[in-house]
């Protein structure tokens, strides 16, 4: 009982771990974008078609 609960607490906090750090990959890499693409025509390309 006590190590089922264990396995279930952990699974669920390794899962919202991995999301949260999926999230935070896919932010990194659209910040580094924007700061190679910056002052470029590429960023405004970019903005034409988020806009």
């Amino acid at each position: 009982s006590f190590f089922c609960g264990t396995i279930v607490y952990w699974m669920s906090c390794r899962y919202q771990w991995s999301a949260r750090r999926f999230e935070q990959q896919q932010l990194r890499e659209a910040m580094r974008r924007q700061a190679l693409y910056e002052g470029t025509n590429v960023e405004q390309e970019l903005d034409l078609k988020s806009a």
